[in-house]
């Protein structure tokens, strides 16, 4: 750290002196030293050069004054004529009117300023780019807030699809109607739902099958009418089966329904006459 903080104030010492050498405010001695280095120094020439460049400006707005009369006569009268022995000045009169004062002062007040100057200017870059940051996580957070949207969007739409196909569901069933379909005496058994918005009958019975050469019939039992048949059970393990217009969900809560067994393609003259291998009704579970 120690040799870092010597070398920058090296740097700044010769930056100084480039500045010093430019103005011409160097003693005879320190001049011609500065002169060699110009010479001899890459580093220390680019400094003269660039403190030349950046000086030059100054020069140029000073306007050339032609001086008085009475300013020659006096260096006429210093130069050429016999004067008295000089008024010994005190220290802060000599200091006061040294010209080597003013021309460090001058140097000084132009180091300010260039560097007042760069200071401005590293810090409107600072701030540029503090900025422009800004303004990139401004549009990042933009960007995120409009994907939120979106995924909300999104998952409001979802959950109406969700909620619609619910709603159909609740409609549906809402007017099933289910139950067994059995005997204590046999080893057949469906499992029945009824469908109110199709009208029609499920029956489910894996393994379930009707003897050799004969049919499982299925029968609708309604108080004071004769047994109506719906149909032959066909052998597969789920089977749908459409009901006649007649039986409607109030008929279905109302009426038994049996299984019994039939020669193959179903009772003659819809009328059974073979044994009921099951029976049950069907009603509404909530």
């Amino acid at each position: 750290m120690d040799r870092t903080q010597d070398r920058l104030a090296a740097q700044e010492r010769d930056d100084v002196m480039a500045a010093e050498f430019v103005l011409g405010v160097l003693s005879g001695d320190e001049h011609a030293a500065c002169a060699r280095r110009v010479e001899n120094e890459d580093a220390f020439r680019q400094k003269v050069a660039r403190w030349s460049r950046d000086l030059a400006p100054i020069a140029d707005e000073i306007t050339p004054i032609t001086p008085p009369e009475r300013v020659r006569a006096h260096l006429n009268d210093r130069l050429f004529k016999d004067s008295k022995p000089p008024i010994r000045k005190n220290f802060l009169a000599r200091t006061w009117g040294h010209a080597g004062l003013w021309r460090g002062l001058a140097v000084i007040g132009v180091l300010v300023s260039i560097g007042l100057v760069y200071e401005m200017d590293r810090r409107s870059r600072e701030f540029t780019g503090t900025v422009e940051t800004g303004q990139t996580n401004l549009a990042a957070a933009r960007a995120t807030i409009v994907s939120l949207e979106e995924a909300v969007r999104a998952a409001q739409d979802d959950a109406q699809v969700a909620d619609a196909t619910m709603q159909e569901l609740l409609n549906r069933t809402s007017g099933v109607l289910t139950g067994t379909l059995a005997s204590s005496d046999s080893p057949v058994a469906y499992q029945a739902l009824y469908w109110a918005d199709t009208k029609s009958l499920t029956l489910i019975g894996a393994g379930q099958s009707a003897p050799s050469g004969r049919d499982f019939e299925l029968w609708l039992i309604e108080d004071g009418r004769p047994p109506l048949s719906l149909g032959v059970i066909p052998r597969d393990s789920q089977s749908a089966i459409a009901l006649p217009e007649s039986v409607d969900r109030t008929v279905v809560t109302q009426s038994a329904f049996i299984i019994s067994v039939e020669p193959l393609g179903g009772a003659a003259d819809g009328e059974r006459s073979g044994p009921i291998v099951a029976a049950g009704k069907l009603i509404h579970t909530p």
